[in-house]
């Protein structure tokens, strides 16, 4: 028969060395011992009650209630066991059953400071706050250095929007425990809310910088760091949020966003479709799946994943707004009004929808209609992106109304939301200054004719090319060539910047290197250039190549470097509609189209073009027709027909059909969309007299250009 004495002491030695095992985390070796004890005492109470604890935190709650309330049954006044009881309970979501249990904890030991605080918590996510509270006070009122009770009551003062005591609460338990990640995470959650977004930022480096597997923290962290403006630092901590959490949808979704933001958008597509592949019905998936196919001009692909997004929620009148614009894009006026109509009936208040409905209105002739539609709103609640395309649409009713004053204050509003543009980040707008200045330098001074001479190539390969000025009236000319069937026109594909690049990636670099070309190099760059062309087009002996893309003027140098005996197309219009014209669109963000964000700004880089443009005219023999967009929509057969013949191609009277020609297209990759697809009309020739008193500043600037183009009786 085992002595009792020895009995006792081998079940006190289990115990303690469970205990010790438990609060190191060795919960399996705890487990063990408490086993052993029972094995000796089945009655023992304290380990029934610490085994049942190892059990909950397993997450194995049925067998843990069951093991603490056998420990309460045979020591129903130890308020330790009922306060464990309750957590189980609060874990399964039983609160109103563990709010019970922790009063009757509370009965048998009124100065449990940690049953305060968990019927705290149980008041919390009953909504009960103002209870919590009071709860969180009483535990801290018994223990004042609990970190724990601080960050919970942090949590619930930050839910009353009381920011600055939660603040406080969160401040106090990092002073007790400076390394609490939870807490430095929650308390950037209140900074986030207070606009303090640096102080937000270094709450969750914080969080992150004491546990680097809190995905929570990742995911703050890249949401602050959108609201900053910083969409690609904010992709990386989505990302690493997702690889941490791999379910976590709401990261890989905002990490697509923040990569779309970024202008990022092959990444931004797999984000969203990886989304989607995990759950299907995701209305906020499908909506920017269907942004993103849009900017990439896959419209088929853009309208399949808006109709789902629309077939998902089909209460939200967002995605109807952007289907909507789709069609207007796609000169489907009928169909994008009809879309438009039925999310207005969603919520007639919907700026978004509004502003759809008013091009419609606009591009069916109704301007005073238009206009008050958009009246209604108050531009400066908006964030910037939809205040800038608000801005442009009611600027440009304004001017259509004769109401100059305010359409030009509107655009003015239009260019300050645009210069908050996220991408801008991305580009530098003095970049594309300092190139032209490096060019207008380079081919002042070089001769270049003792350059070494490319060899000839069959005129049958040598490409058109098409420039002046973006707004000059490249569009109108594009479709007018492409109308034509021994013609087809490149339009607006960076089918010289990888030759730009292969150049700049040697040495000496760009431009410089083209003073030192042999022949053999040259015919490379033509691969180069050749490659890239039928990347979008076949090519053909028998078809003319016409490559358009306004600002490439400023490459005319590279391209009769490359191609001598090109013929090039330069469209032209007086500088001043030019001018007002790039002022009064949203372009994309690049670094030539970030120097349109004022008149003065835009001045300034026609002035640069066109005077690198001049120098080029006078140093190279270039082989140019000069076809200007007054002249053009004056009388536009008579254009035409110069421009077949100076392009060696017989009249085909189709080319006039430039309308139907662009309904044809259906997409036009320009801001020219909704004009090519109308009649041709006057009223852009000339516009600019009713904002003469704005180029008032600049008329010394552009007078000189004004006369190189023939309008000196304008």
């Amino acid at each position: 028969m085992t002595n009792p004495k020895d009995l006792n002491a081998e079940i006190t030695r289990h115990y303690v060395l469970g205990q010790t095992a438990h609060k190191l985390g060795q919960l399996e070796e705890a487990r063990q011992h408490y086993v052993a004890v029972l094995k000796l005492d089945r009655v023992h109470a304290d380990a029934l009650h610490s085994l049942g604890s190892i059990d909950a935190a397993s997450g194995d709650f049925t067998d843990a209630e069951r093991l603490v309330r056998k420990a309460i049954s045979i020591n129903p006044m130890q308020a330790g066991f009922l306060n464990t009881l309750g957590n189980i309970l609060r874990a399964r979501k039983q609160y109103k059953e563990a709010a019970t249990v922790y009063q009757q904890a509370l009965q048998l030991q009124p100065g449990l400071a940690m049953a305060h605080n968990n019927l705290g918590m149980v008041f919390k996510e009953q909504g009960n706050l103002d209870q919590a509270v009071e709860c969180f006070f009483k535990a801290l009122e018994l223990d004042s250095e609990s970190a724990a009770v601080y960050n919970n009551l942090g949590k619930v003062l930050n839910n009353r929007r009381r920011l600055d005591e939660a603040a406080d609460a969160f401040l106090r338990a990092l002073t007790i425990r400076p390394s609490f990640a939870e807490v430095h995470n929650n308390l950037g959650h209140v900074y986030r809310a207070q606009d303090k977004l640096d102080k937000a930022e270094d709450c969750f480096r914080n969080a992150i910088s004491y546990d680097s597997e809190l995905a929570g923290a990742y995911h703050n962290l890249g949401t602050v760091l959108m609201m900053q403006s910083r969409p690609l630092d904010a992709a990386d901590a989505f990302s690493t949020a997702c690889r941490l959490k791999p379910g976590d949808l709401a990261s890989r979704l905002n990490e697509g966003i923040s990569l779309h933001t970024a202008g990022n958008l092959q990444p931004a597509v797999a984000a969203y479709q990886a989304v989607l592949k995990q759950d299907a019905e995701n209305s906020e998936a499908w909506l920017a799946l269907g942004l993103v196919f849009n900017e990439l001009r896959q419209s088929e692909e853009a309208r399949d994943a808006l109709e789902k997004a629309i077939a998902c929620d089909p209460e939200n009148p967002r995605p109807y707004a952007e289907l909507a614009a789709l069609h207007e894009d796609l000169n489907e006026l009928e169909e994008g009004l009809a879309v438009a109509m039925r999310g207005l009936m969603i919520d007639p208040r919907d700026p978004r929808i509004n502003l759809e409905i008013a091009k419609f209105e606009r591009r069916n002739g109704d301007i005073a209609k238009a206009m008050e539609r958009l009246e209604r709103f108050d531009i400066s609640t908006m964030d910037h992106r939809l205040g800038q395309q608000f801005s442009y649409e009611l600027g440009l009713e304004k001017d259509r109304a004769g109401e100059f004053e305010q359409a030009f204050e509107l655009f003015e509003a239009a260019n300050r939301n645009g210069r908050m543009n996220e991408r801008l980040q991305q580009v530098d707008a003095q970049r594309f200054l300092q190139k032209i200045d490096d060019l207008h330098t380079f081919f002042d001074r070089e001769d270049v004719h003792n350059w070494p001479a490319p060899e000839p190539i069959d005129p049958a390969d040598t490409p058109v090319f098409l420039f002046g000025f973006p707004r000059s009236g490249t569009t109108l000319t594009d479709l007018l060539l492409d109308g034509h069937p021994m013609i087809r026109t490149l339009e607006e594909k960076p089918t010289m910047n990888v030759v730009e690049m292969a150049i700049a990636g040697g040495q000496p670099g760009y431009p410089e290197k083209l003073t030192s070309l042999d022949s053999g190099e040259l015919a490379k760059l033509r691969q180069i250039y050749f490659a890239e062309v039928e990347k979008y087009v076949e090519r053909d002996k028998n078809i003319i190549i016409v490559d358009k893309l306004p600002i490439r003027t400023v490459h005319a140098g590279l391209i009769w470097r490359l191609f001598p005996d090109s013929k090039i197309v330069f469209s032209a219009r007086h500088p001043c509609d030019v001018c007002l014209s790039c002022f009064m669109q949203q372009f994309n963000s690049n670094d030539a189209f970030a120097n349109f964000f004022s008149l003065e700004d835009t001045v300034n880089i026609y002035d640069k073009v066109m005077r690198l443009w001049q120098t080029y005219v006078g140093r190279l023999k270039l082989n140019v027709h000069m076809l200007r967009y007054e002249d053009l929509v004056g009388d536009l057969e008579k254009e035409a027909r110069k421009l077949l013949r100076f392009l060696g191609v017989d009249w085909r009277p189709e080319v006039l059909a430039i309308s139907e020609k662009a309904k044809q297209r259906g997409r036009i990759a320009t801001n020219s969309y909704h004009q090519v697809t109308e009649p041709l009309y006057q009223r852009a020739v000339n516009r600019w007299l009713s904002y003469a008193e704005k180029f008032e500043p600049f008329m010394t600037i552009l007078e000189p250009h004004i006369h190189y183009f023939g309008y000196k009786d304008a």
